[in-house]
């Protein structure tokens, strides 16, 4: 059964064709939406009553790279299976050939905004000529969907206050003097210069990307020091970080030594 399908921040959307025809279908659809009404909870608030062996299963085997809070990820497997609420829906539908297909259109629970806000805190490339702020002043609002609160996380309370208070824009050379971007390209290097930073970070080991995003997360904590001196004797037991321990000390050795 070949599957396509894309994702997005929050939402998600799969399309899979199925091994049945239109001219196959029963006269009426109605036991089978009854059957999937019981089988897939939808709703606010409305997920399995436990986790499922298989939502457990697959989580056990992806462990995501980013830390997901311990309600999240008790969240995610409870509503493994299940729709959410809002405009999500599935859906039995024929294309132009006959064919069946199901789609399935579900959300992510807040679980896909934490991941990206994750990603995001690590590699943010902006073009030279981009127009950056947050001017919802200027009619009277203020920036909702976490705004004032992401903001002021990204580039501290005084920046923060100069963009909101005055609906001021600002370029993508000011943005990385600010702090609220890494690094400013020119408009047609940004999309490689990204791919190549997230290429860079992919390809160093997992276990320290892990740890070290934890204890940079901690840092504004009283465990941040502690959690770090843990995070050290953990890696020193890696077998992976052994190893790369140990070919750095060879190759130092040789440099002394040629």
């Amino acid at each position: 059964m070949p599957q396509h399908g894309f994702g997005l921040i929050g939402c998600g959307m799969i399309a899979a064709e199925l091994d049945l025809t239109e001219d196959q279908l029963p006269d009426t659809l109605e036991p089978l939406l009854g059957l999937v009404e019981r089988a897939i909870p939808a709703g606010v608030g409305k997920g399995h009553d436990t986790v499922a062996r298989n939502a457990e299963a697959w989580l056990a085997g992806h462990q995501p790279a980013t830390e997901l809070a311990a309600d999240r990820a008790t969240k995610a497997a409870k509503q493994f299976g299940t729709l959410g609420s809002g405009n999500h829906f599935f859906e039995l539908c024929v294309d132009e050939r006959g064919r069946c297909w199901v789609v399935l259109h579900s959300g992510s629970r807040g679980v896909g905004n934490q991941l990206a806000q994750a990603h995001i805190a690590k590699a943010r490339v902006v073009a030279r000529d981009a127009r950056i702020g947050l001017p919802e002043v200027r009619i009277g609002l203020i920036p909702g969907a976490g705004g004032t609160q992401r903001m002021s996380a990204i580039a501290g309370p005084a920046v923060a206050r100069q963009l909101i208070l005055t609906g001021d824009l600002i370029d993508g050379d000011t943005a990385v003097a600010l702090g609220i971007a890494h690094s400013a390209e020119d408009p047609a290097a940004v999309e490689e210069t990204a791919r190549s930073l997230a290429q860079r970070i992919a390809a160093l080991p997992r276990a320290a990307l892990v740890a070290a995003k934890h204890c940079i997360a901690a840092a504004d904590t009283p465990d941040g020091f502690r959690d770090e001196l843990n995070a050290v004797r953990q890696l020193s037991a890696d077998a992976r970080t052994s190893a790369l321990l140990t070919a750095f000390a060879t190759r130092q050795h040789q440099e002394v030594n040629q």
